[in-house]
């Protein structure tokens, strides 16, 4: 079972951020959450104070710290690293993975992992993920794709839940390579709905724990919780990443309690 440090891990893994829910900065007091008659936790409103934001959400079109630590939180990949144990690979979206050859390997897909418009996750996601129509088209991610998975052929779907994929060239990295950046898992069928390249990259549909709400460009990006999510519940009913150029504007609202979060660097 995936702990929500996991979670909370996924907005500040590339950056310097500084996230607790409840945070208050030098000199305040912590805030309990709150709790209900009946029992029940309240998940709070989280916003978090950053120097700048991405202006689209496609892992293909950017390749930045600022766009990294929102992704996470949207699109997930088919193996995990666990950064509090050396960098250890885990189960991801593929609950195991094994080496039929120097070349190949095969994945085992989570069953039961829904996208963010409700649909469920199979190996035909997975191969439109790395295929040729959204990995390698020229006008659209070509030079991000070639330079991380350009040793890659087209995905093989087994069936539903098993998907094979071949390298060009034997490459120890591989198993790294589908954990990292820009090998998280998206709709087919929401890409393909969508109207063009720009509106899809704006509007990217995952099976991270948090949905993306809106962009705007310049101000904020809201995600939120995603209550279909396969593993634990998001601790944040929403995240906006709240744009605030000056660092010491960013340390102002967390002492003021206008972020709950806030990123001193990057």
């Amino acid at each position: 079972m995936k702990d929500l440090s996991r979670l909370f891990g996924r907005l500040i893994l590339v950056t310097a951020l500084v996230f607790s829910v409840g945070f208050v900065a030098a000199g305040g007091k912590a805030e309990e959450p709150a709790v209900s008659a009946e029992g029940a936790v309240s998940r709070p409103d989280l916003v978090v104070g950053v120097q700048k934001n991405p202006p689209v959400l496609e892992p293909m079109r950017e390749n930045s710290n600022v766009h990294q630590r929102v992704l996470y939180s949207i699109a997930e990949t088919l193996i995990f690293i666990d950064y509090k144990e050396n960098q250890k690979l885990i189960p991801g979206l593929a609950t195991e993975w094994k080496r039929l050859d120097g070349k190949t390997l095969e994945f085992k897909l989570r069953k039961g992992v829904k996208f963010h418009n409700g649909e469920e996750m199979t190996a035909e996601d997975v191969a439109f993920s790395f295929g040729p129509e959204r990995l390698f088209h020229k006008e659209r991610g070509w030079t991000w794709a070639q330079m991380y998975l350009g040793n890659i052929e087209p995905p093989e779907v087994v069936d539903r839940y098993t998907i094979r994929i071949k390298s060009k060239q034997p490459d120890f990295l591989l198993e790294k390579r589908f954990a990292g950046y820009m090998s998280q898992i998206i709709s087919k069928k929401a890409f393909l709905a969508a109207n063009d390249w720009e509106s899809w990259s704006r509007n990217v549909v995952g099976t991270g724990p948090y949905k993306l709400v809106e962009i705007k460009t310049g101000d904020y990006i809201k995600l939120e919780a995603f209550d279909g999510y396969w593993g634990e519940k998001a601790p944040a009913k929403t995240i906006t990443f709240k744009v605030v150029p000056e660092v010491s504007s960013r340390i102002a609202g967390l002492k003021t309690g206008e972020f709950r979060s806030g990123c001193i660097s990057g």
